[in-house]
């Protein structure tokens, strides 16, 4: 999200691991590749793109119409109807099975890939889908990112010398990644939020260096939630959802739902009233 305030600095943040999934397991739109928009030719979004260990810049129009359309736009320009059916899996990696189960929303029309092939009276289907997430992840690690995400700040620091601060917003495993990276020496940013984070570690939270918001949804374990804002040292927010899923920020916002709706656009106001307040 970016967003500058009178008098300030230009702001750039960095949108890191949205993915709950694999794209290539999913119908939805990667929101990692999704901008928000504003009126200042200053202010710009940066997308840290996890899986090809690249960033693309935008420069915005207007932040507030698109918040009013409930952000970021790539979920809010076509209708949620459907939803697509997925088999159950283990957890994955640390991530609760909320992350590795509940199905993605997607546009109407839809038409699933494959099919069950009945045996002995059972649907059977391929365990590639299974092996394909866990191969992903393996290879995004939130680590592995967390450790290459300051030398791309640093890049785009040379590249854009006016830009003096930035944030962080971590979706999903993402959320991890923004833990790691804001308790380390080499952490670039200046504040961060946690979205409906996996692997959510309370060791990390008083290491955390900078002002943090974590956002969780009904699948997170409350305990763990509570002990984890517990032991924060640095100014925060910390809030559950209790009646939305994991996800209801990025890829499973089911916008025809109005209540989904309505928590998705208010988890977003909440991020820019924290945002505007310490950064």
């Amino acid at each position: 999200m970016s967003s500058q305030l009178p008098g300030r600095v230009s702001r750039r943040a960095i949108h890191s691991a949205l993915r709950a999934y694999p794209a290539t397991l999913s119908p939805v739109p990667d929101a990692s590749t999704s901008a928000i928009r504003s009126p200042s030719p200053s202010r710009a979004l940066a997308t840290f793109h996890p899986t090809t260990r690249s960033i693309s810049t935008l420069q915005p129009t207007n932040i507030s119409q698109q918040l009013t359309k409930a952000c970021p736009p790539s979920l809010s320009i076509r209708p949620c109807l459907q939803v697509a059916a997925m088999s159950t899996m283990p957890a994955t990696h640390g991530h609760n099975e909320a992350c590795c189960n509940i199905p993605p929303v997607i546009t109407s029309g839809y038409v699933p890939k494959g099919s069950y092939e009945p045996l002995g009276g059972l649907k059977t289907y391929t365990e590639q889908k299974q092996k394909d997430l866990g191969a992903w992840f393996g290879n995004n690690a939130p680590h592995g990112v967390a450790d290459a995400l300051p030398e791309y700040v640093e890049a785009l620091k040379a590249a854009n010398p006016s830009i003096k601060s930035w944030a962080l917003i971590g979706y999903c495993w993402g959320g991890k990644v923004t833990e790691l990276v804001t308790s380390r020496d080499s952490n670039p940013f200046s504040i961060a939020a946690g979205i409906h984070p996996a692997m959510v570690d309370t060791a990390d939270a008083g290491k955390i260096r900078v002002p943090y918001m974590l956002l969780a949804s009904q699948e997170e374990p409350a305990e763990t939630i509570k002990e984890f804002e517990n032991k924060l040292k640095v100014p925060n927010h910390v809030e559950t959802f209790g009646d939305q899923v994991h996800g209801w920020m990025a890829a499973r916002a089911d916008l025809a739902n109005p209540r989904s709706k309505e928590e998705y656009i208010r988890g977003y106001k909440t991020v820019l009233r924290f945002f505007n307040q310490y950064w």
